[in-house]
């Protein structure tokens, strides 16, 4: 079930699945897969299962990610508790890191303005 969850999450990501009629077919036979593990299954319970995977394998892929830059050294690395955090690997490409804005760094140019005004 898992792989099938993780191959269509990465499939939705393609371009051809920007198109609506195509995703709506992947989530139908991904459906019928889910559905035979959980027979009352729909759509809508199925969306919501893959978001709370991709949830957990994100959370989970933080704390590997801050443990590797505290510089703790590899017998202490943070090891995933999710039992198919490597079958969602493929995932970690789609995350976006977003780069933050150092405040040392504006300080350190504000007072340099500060001092060419004077």
């Amino acid at each position: 079930m898992c792989f099938a969850v993780a191959l269509l999450i990465d499939l939705c990501q393609l371009e051809v699945f920007k198109d609506r009629n195509k995703k709506k077919n992947a989530w139908l036979k991904l459906l019928e897969i889910y559905q035979r593990i959980e027979p009352n299954a729909n759509v809508g319970s199925l969306k919501k299962k893959v978001g709370n995977i991709k949830t957990y394998y994100r959370r989970e892929l933080k704390k590997v990610e801050q443990s590797v830059r505290s510089g703790r050294g590899a017998d202490d690395e943070y090891v995933p508790n999710l039992r198919y955090f490597e079958l969602l690997e493929f995932l970690r490409s789609q995350e976006i890191e977003i780069p933050g804005v150092s405040t040392v760094d504006l300080v350190g140019e504000e007072s340099q303005v500060e001092e060419e005004d004077l």
